[in-house]
C-alpha cells in the first residue's frame, strides 16, 4: 500500500499472499474471508458443545472426588486446568488437523488458515487459540475489529498470522 511504512509499525498486521479475487498458493480456489456473522455462529456452536463437555468431565469430577476432602480451592483450580485445557485442546487439534476448522467452523463452511492459505500447525493453532484472550481482555474490541481489518481478521488472527476463509 503506497505511503505505509509496515516496517516501522510493529501492530500493523502481517502481509499476506492471499487477498479477494487471488488465487492461494494451496488450492487454486478464488480467496473470500469469512464473515463475522459466520464466525460468531460457530463461535456460538463451538462454545454450547464445549459446555456440554464440560458439564459431563464436572460430573465426572464431582464423582471422583466425592469421597476425598479437598480444600475447594484445589477443586477449583482443577476444574478451571480442566476447562482451559478442553477448549485448547478442541480448538488447536481440530484446526491444525486436516479439516482446519472445529464443528462449529465446519458448519459454517470456514477454515483457518495461515497467511499463505496452508494448514495451521499445532503451535500456531495454540497461539491463535491463547491470543483470544487478548480479544477477550479487550472488551471484546478485538472481535469486533474483525468487520473493519482489510482480511476481516480479529485481533487473535493478526497475533497468530492467520485467515479465517470460506472452505
Amino acid at each position: 500500500m503506497a505511503g505505509r511504512d509496515d516496517d516501522a509499525n510493529p501492530f500493523a498486521a502481517p502481509e499476506s499472499d492471499l487477498e479477494p479475487g487471488n488465487f492461494t498458493p494451496a488450492s487454486r480456489k478464488r480467496v473470500e474471508y469469512a464473515n463475522f456473522g459466520q464466525r460468531l455462529l460457530a463461535a456460538f456452536v463451538d462454545n454450547v458443545l464445549l459446555r456440554i463437555a464440560g458439564a459431563a468431565i464436572g460430573k465426572v469430577l464431582e464423582a471422583a472426588t466425592e469421597s476425598m476432602d479437598l480444600d475447594p480451592f484445589v477443586l477449583v483450580g482443577i476444574a478451571l486446568t480442566l476447562g482451559v485445557s478442553t477448549g485448547w485442546l478442541y480448538e488447536a487439534l481440530q484446526e491444525s488437523s486436516e479439516a482446519q476448522a472445529t464443528v462449529g467452523k465446519r458448519m459454517m463452511g470456514i477454515i483457518v488458515t495461515d497467511m499463505s492459505g496452508q494448514r495451521l500447525s499445532f503451535g500456531q493453532a495454540t497461539g491463535r487459540y491463547f491470543a483470544k484472550l487478548l480479544s477477550l481482555g479487550t472488551c471484546l474490541i478485538g472481535y469486533i475489529i474483525q468487520p473493519f481489518t482489510e482480511q476481516k481478521q480479529a485481533l487473535h488472527d493478526i497475533i497468530a498470522k492467520t485467515l479465517v476463509v470460506k472452505a
